[in-house]
């Protein structure tokens, strides 16, 4: 079994805790998908330093999360386009190296919309990795919040947890949908 995801690094806590049960339960080793070793050109374990010459850092703080015992965050100025999608981009070092690499979308959108773009994103990692360890979890509460949530666990136990967060604020109308893709390094001790 492994440890919760670290996947919502920014969100409220109650949110957070939702989707980390859903994807932690969800977790399985997978040992028939290669290793993951980090996303695009940042591999887990680089050293701070390294990512901070490479992007514009628009801020940073530290924060407890999870199993971790602290983390610096580093959020980057402006976004990334990934198939048509622009995702900001977050960085989170342990002990000055490289182990979350996470891609945030938000937009206005419907609760259909959101699903539309979540099934997209899902149908891309899934082409690539394959079969995520199980079935998409999608669930409602009081009609005001919707999470979805998938895991994909690698052979060296990293993990892409793919999540999205609908919101709608009641009579407002205001409807906010928060599209996440977390890149996370393998723990010590988490793997068979």
């Amino acid at each position: 079994m492994t440890r919760p995801s670290s996947l919502f690094l920014h969100f409220g806590r109650r949110a957070s805790v939702i989707l980390l049960i859903a994807a932690w339960s969800a977790s399985a080793f997978t040992a028939d998908r290669s290793e993951l070793k980090g996303y695009d050109d940042f591999p887990f374990g680089m050293a701070e330093a390294d990512v901070r010459t490479r992007i514009n850092v628009a801020s940073e703080k530290t924060d407890s999360i999870a199993d971790y015992s602290s983390l610096l965050l580093l959020d980057e100025n402006g976004s990334v386009s990934i198939r048509g999608i622009n995702f900001h981009r977050r960085f989170a070092f342990r002990d000055g190296k490289l182990t979350i690499i996470q891609l945030m979308n938000e937009t206005s959108e419907s609760v259909t919309g959101c699903d539309n773009w979540f099934d997209r994103i899902y149908g891309a990692i899934k082409a690539q990795y394959g079969d995520p360890d199980t079935d998409v979890e999608r669930t409602n509460f009081s009609g005001v919040t919707k999470i979805t949530s998938t895991r994909f666990t690698f052979a060296n136990s990293a993990a892409i947890v793919l999540g999205g967060i609908w919101t709608g604020t009641g009579m407002s109308g205001v409807e906010k949908c928060e599209i996440l893709v977390t890149y996370e390094a393998s723990k010590s001790g988490s793997s068979f």
